[in-house]
């Protein structure tokens, strides 16, 4: 009798594509958040050219995203009027 470790069985690779429309953000901005260590890096399985992230971890960032504080937008007055006190 085998067991497996669930933590790899159930945790799929996918592809730039799929990354894009999970988290509804482009290619570009996913390399500059990667570059500033702010999304998971993609790997390369089994050492190939194919670049893939675990679906985990962009499930994780998601979650993370969802638990940051908004920031709520300033109105034009209050913004002069903020200007005005400094």
């Amino acid at each position: 009798m085998t067991t497996s470790n669930p933590q790899f069985s159930q945790d799929a690779l996918l592809r730039i594509k799929d990354v894009r429309a999970i988290t509804g953000i482009s290619t570009s901005l996913i390399y500059k958040l990667i570059m500033n260590n702010q999304f998971p890096r993609q790997i390369h399985p089994a050492g190939s050219r194919m670049s893939a992230w675990r679906q985990s971890e962009i499930e994780n960032w998601i979650d993370e995203q969802a638990r940051m504080p908004r920031d709520l937008p300033v109105s034009p007055a209050r913004q002069s009027a903020t200007r005005r006190r400094r």
